[in-house]
């Protein structure tokens, strides 16, 4: 008679019913796990990576993990109604994604990379404890939502050129973490302003910085900035010495 190995775990009726989700995906795309008790990825979705569709709602789930970059044609994820409180930069991997659910979760903020979700159309935020500025962004609808994203993904872009700019072209004798913070200190002060004015910014970067890094001025430059987009243009100036 064969011995029962009594240390052998009995699969649930709920394991077998998520190993039949797991085949069923498979063929159809679509992962249903809703309400499964999950306390994280099960570890066979990550060999599905032609998934569409996956619903692991109403579930005691923590974290997305970076691998969610691997479902290149996800487009839609529900993670409503779980514990999750940090959203990876790795979702900006998925590009076709359309729809994201993430209500009733301890979700606060959302990486800037989200703008290169350029499909992304039906955001799901509600009862999330978010910041002030994506909450308001939010309740203003998807374009509005998407349009914070970018400036914050722009503002990143454009000052990480400046930096490199700076270093290579105009302060090559200072050390980069300090024209870093200065230029931290510039960009600090201008939160109000958009993408066109950071990419003029970088356009004519040797004529709004000084020579001497110690005389940065962060209200100089913004305004001189605004000025370029009234009367006068920072072509004007290009002949004046005496700006710093």
């Amino acid at each position: 008679m064969k011995r029962e190995n009594l240390f052998q775990k009995k699969a649930t009726p709920q394991d077998n019913e998520r190993g039949k989700q797991l085949i069923l995906a498979e063929k159809t795309g679509s992962l249903k796990l809703g309400a499964f008790s999950l306390n994280c990825w099960p570890q066979p979705i990550f060999q599905l990576t032609s998934l569409k569709i996956i619903d692991l709602s109403f579930n005691n789930i923590e974290a997305i993990p970076a691998e969610i970059k691997i479902f290149q044609n996800l487009v839609a994820l529900y993670l409503n109604n779980n514990p999750l409180s940090v959203v990876p930069v790795e979702i900006a991997e998925c590009k076709k994604l359309k729809t994201l659910d993430l209500s009733t979760t301890l979700v606060k903020w959302l990486p800037r990379e989200m703008a290169e979700l350029k499909f992304l159309s039906e955001v799901n935020l509600k009862d999330c404890p978010l910041k002030t500025n994506l909450s308001s962004s939010y309740d203003m609808g998807i374009n509005t939502l998407m349009f914070y994203f970018e400036r914050k993904f722009d503002r990143r872009k454009y000052k990480e050129l400046i930096v490199r700019y700076l270093k290579e072209w105009i302060y090559v004798n200072d050390k980069e973490e300090v024209i870093r913070k200065n230029v931290d200190n510039v960009f600090n002060y201008m939160k109000d302003l958009e993408t066109k004015h950071f990419k003029r910014m970088l356009k004519n970067v040797q004529y709004l910085f000084p020579k001497d890094i110690r005389n940065i001025n962060s209200a100089k430059i913004k305004q001189q900035l605004l000025d370029s987009f009234n009367e006068r243009t920072l072509t004007m100036t290009k002949t004046n010495k005496t700006l710093y």
